[in-house]
């Protein structure tokens, strides 16, 4: 990790990652004092990873953490992004994913 920032509760990391691409997904602490701990990404604030639970301020530059990119539930991005729409089951919230949710067919 390069650079936290407690104000706007984000961090800054070096990675290959296309950071757009994070969101939703989700940061783990590998040493320093919030080793252990997963937050999710919730956005991209001037090239850094807003976090939605707070960054404490001594984990600072050289702190190992690893990202995992976040899914928006989509096939195109099951697709695109992770060469994987043959398990695609479907955009979340739609009538008849789910067997509880399902709606009642009329005339039946």
């Amino acid at each position: 990790m390069d650079l936290v920032d407690v104000e706007t509760n984000s961090v800054v990391i070096s990675t290959n990652a296309i950071l757009e691409n994070l969101v939703g997904g989700r940061l783990r602490w590998l040493d320093g004092p919030q080793a252990g701990l997963a937050t999710t990404i919730t956005g991209i604030l001037e090239g850094a990873l807003t976090l939605d639970s707070p960054v404490d301020p001594s984990a600072g530059t050289g702190a190992s953490v690893m990202v995992r990119e976040g899914c928006d539930h989509t096939l195109t991005t099951c697709s695109v992004r992770f060469n994987n729409a043959i398990n695609f089951r479907g955009e979340p919230h739609l009538p008849g994913n789910d067997l509880l949710t399902r709606y009642p067919v009329p005339g039946q």
